[in-house]
């Protein structure tokens, strides 16, 4: 893998990014690259102010808060982690655009997200979604409290078998080998799909026969990275119904939730599926988004 990437801003939530993307980049033995993304260039921002004085105190921490947050994002990954490849840079840049380019350029870019809370519905705001949705790197999004995970815990992986899964599950397995974690691989099927009309009643035998064939393809889908990663211990995992419920009620007690998301040609109001928004919103631990076709 490429160096890992994460986007600071002095936010708490960058800070919990932050650690796990150092821990992560150290687990991989590559490079942490920290980027703070500036909107508009601290210049112009005191130009606009207008010729009012010379800048005042608060003017000028406004010019050099995007050098004082990387300087203290990497004096932090430093202290935590001695010895790990770091460098840094502020990128003069839209926050989005910038983020989504330095993934391109990376094994991995990570981001922080809020809590969810009454008030706040959309916990990655105006940012953290259009990267994930456009970046084409997996983009972990790291909320804060969720940074430090129990040894242990596994990584937990939901697959779509009806689109291509390779790139999904490859990451979450060198996810589980590095951690030295257990892989919990899961999919959701629908009852209903096994019928042409909704009124139609489903027959125990048929669902029974349906729930057999959902999880020896997703054992068949399994076994080719089985067979590369023998040291992960995999449990395989299906079930009927709504996916978001059943992978956020199954991922409970992960310490990484990977999922996927389909790479498209053209932008989307929401350019993340709903059980990839669901998760992201809602699970309590760092969740990662692979891209793929």
């Amino acid at each position: 893998m490429q160096r890992v990437v994460v986007g600071v801003d002095g936010s708490p939530e960058s800070g919990a990014a932050l650690t796990w993307a150092a821990a992560d980049a150290a687990r991989r033995g590559v490079a942490l690259r920290v980027v703070y993304a500036e909107d508009v260039p601290a210049g112009h921002r005191l130009e606009a102010a207008g010729p009012s004085g010379p800048p005042g105190e608060g003017d000028e921490e406004l010019r050099y808060w995007p050098q004082m947050c990387t300087r203290a994002a990497c004096a932090q990954a430093a202290d935590l982690l001695p010895g790990l490849e770091i460098e840094s840079e502020v990128v003069e840049e839209e926050t989005v655009r910038a983020l989504v380019a330095e993934g391109a350029d990376a094994g991995e870019l990570v981001i922080g997200s809020r809590a969810l809370d009454r008030i706040s519905r959309f916990v990655l705001g105006s940012v953290g979604l259009p990267v994930i949705g456009h970046a084409t790197a997996p983009v972990v999004a790291v909320r804060e409290g969720a940074e430090q995970v129990a040894p242990g815990a596994p990584v937990v992986v939901a697959v779509d078998l009806h689109h291509t899964y390779d790139d999904v599950l490859g990451f979450a397995f060198e996810a589980a080998r590095l951690r030295e974690a257990p892989l919990r691989v899961l999919h959701a099927w629908s009852v209903r799909a096994l019928y042409s009309y909704p009124s139609a009643l489903p027959e125990p035998a048929v669902v029974d026969q349906a729930a057999s064939g959902a999880q020896r393809s997703l054992e068949q889908a399994v076994r080719p990275r089985q067979e590369r990663f023998p040291e992960v211990a995999v449990e395989v995992e299906t079930a009927t119904g709504a996916v978001a419920p059943y992978v956020l009620d199954s991922s409970a007690d992960a310490g990484l939730l990977v999922v996927g998301r389909l790479l498209r040609e053209r932008r989307l109001p929401v350019p993340v599926g709903p059980v990839t928004h669901a998760v992201l919103h809602h699970a309590p631990c760092p969740v990662a988004v692979v891209p793929h076709h």
